[in-house]
């Protein structure tokens, strides 16, 4: 996959999508994710996958309260 196959968009629950956030590979991706779920927030993370993305990646993301997209 190319740089950009992955991107995320933080969407806050108040106020308008911030710029969109791009990962070599599915496993940066999900550090991020992991990390970013760590916060108090109610900001919702949009995952933009790739056509190759797997069964078992959306779940993964849809299990850490990502939007698989």
């Amino acid at each position: 996959m190319t740089m950009g196959d992955w991107f995320i968009q933080v969407h806050p629950v108040k106020g308008v999508a911030e710029n969109a956030i791009y990962f070599v590979d599915f496993d940066a991706m999900l550090a991020f994710v992991r990390k970013f779920k760590k916060r108090i927030s109610g900001d919702v993370l949009r995952v933009h996958t790739p056509a190759k993305a797997t069964p078992e990646q959306r779940e993964k993301l849809r299990e850490l309260g990502c939007v698989p997209m």
